[in-house]
């Protein structure tokens, strides 16, 4: 492993959050890149950022999202979600790159199919895919990494369903996503873009 390129003031903040949930901290989920992230993502405020990540530790017992990407991506839902995760960005470093088929997924298809805890667990699954490699990358490295999220519009359709989508589930994901996965998507890229999408952004 190479050394740790983490600042002192940074360590110094990651150890005060460390001390501020070690009766819920697992050894897997307990890195310092980890907790840097939730320092980051909140603005290092200890008073937004403790209950915030309490609740996802919470959420890491109930759900077993320790064991997660150990297990078989086999839930009926990623039937119709497929699989994104390419691995590392040849020219970026430390970036790690998920490719989506945006535009051709059925997502309407899924939320009158599966309910909507179905769909986050699902959903989750993913999300601890790419925890893993990140840390996996990170422990090699010994340098922050982060998740390319680039989603294909391929194929879009502008109706009715895709407004009621980007307001409605697909907005909770997102907001699901950002709750407890604080700073692990460096950025999203959209390509094949539609035209109507100028009208919708």
């Amino acid at each position: 492993m190479s050394p740790c390129i983490i600042s002192k003031k940074d360590k110094e903040a990651i150890e005060t959050l460390r001390k501020a949930v070690k009766d819920m901290l697992t050894p897997y989920y307990d890195t310092d890149f980890n907790l840097l992230r939730w320092l980051q993502g909140h603005n290092y405020n200890f008073d937004v950022i403790i209950p915030k990540l309490k609740n996802h530790l919470l959420l890491r017992n109930s759900w077993d999202l320790d064991n997660l990407a150990s297990k078989p991506r086999n839930h009926p839902l990623h039937t119709y979600w497929k699989a994104g995760l390419t691995g590392p960005a040849i020219k970026t470093p430390n970036i790690i790159v998920n490719i989506e088929q945006t535009g051709r997924n059925d997502y309407w298809g899924m939320i009158q199919t599966f309910s909507s805890s179905e769909i986050m667990f699902a959903r989750t699954h993913d999300l601890e895919l790419f925890l893993r490699q990140i840390m996996e990358m990170e422990e090699k490295t010994g340098q922050q990494a982060s998740v390319m999220y680039i989603m294909d519009l391929t194929d879009l359709k502008f109706d009715k369903r895709l407004l009621t989508l980007l307001t409605g589930p697909l907005a909770n994901i997102s907001t699901f996503m950002s709750e407890h996965y604080v700073e692990m998507i460096h950025k999203f890229a959209l390509v094949n873009v539609p035209s109507f999408m100028a009208t919708i952004w």
